[in-house]
């Protein structure tokens, strides 16, 4: 008996060092950065949009482009770059996002976003900026032009997930979640400690 309740604790041990392992060599994956830092400063972007949630009733059923997932699964990018457009003053609900996307082809087949789609169903008037990796750099000076990043981290059930970053106080980025409703944004931090990648949606007249 002793006999099994030692090899059952060594397995629980080794279980729990092998979790350990796997979270710090993820903390480290190359590219991602922490989801605080930068240059300490505080500044707030016109939040006018307020947070759209993917299960909101009024677009969470719609499918995601050409995909047979609805909005409220897998709409975080939708939802977060909508927001950056109102924010922006070209205002889409998550829902004419998405129609208007899947109309430009705007998604792939798998439902990722073609960032270069913006431009053709705002007039022009939105882009977005695409970088290789992110850095706090990057996010600062989006901040300071009257950009908003948007970003991904990973969900603690391993599915990458989009929020939008709307300000920053300190070191610290305010964000607005999809998956979480709040009247006031939230810091990046109590959502993730990495970012794994950054788009910058702008307003260019």
């Amino acid at each position: 008996m002793k006999r099994i309740v030692f090899s059952v604790l060594l397995l629980l041990v080794l279980a729990a060092g092998a979790v350990i392992v796997w979270m710090n060599l993820r903390a480290r994956t190359p590219g991602s950065i922490s989801a605080t830092g930068g240059e300490a400063m505080t500044v707030m972007l016109p939040d006018t949009s307020g947070t759209y949630m993917q299960n909101d009733p009024r677009w969470g059923s719609d499918k995601l482009g050409k995909t047979t997932e609805p909005l409220a699964h897998i709409g975080c990018t939708v939802c977060s770059v909508a927001m950056a457009c109102t924010n922006l003053g070209e205002l889409r609900t998550p829902k004419e996002l998405n129609e208007q996307l899947t109309a430009k082809g705007g998604f792939t087949s798998a439902g990722w976003l073609v960032w270069g789609a913006l431009p053709q169903i705002t007039s022009n008037h939105i882009h977005a900026k695409v970088t290789s990796r992110p850095l706090h750099s990057d996010l600062d000076w989006a901040l300071k032009s009257g950009a908003y990043p948007v970003v991904k981290y990973v969900l603690p059930h391993g599915v990458p997930h989009w929020v939008i970053i709307v300000g920053k106080e300190g070191t610290e980025y305010l964000a607005r979640d999809p998956l979480r409703r709040g009247e006031k944004p939230v810091k990046l931090s109590a959502l993730t400690s990495r970012i794994y990648s950054a788009r910058f949606i702008q307003r260019k007249s």
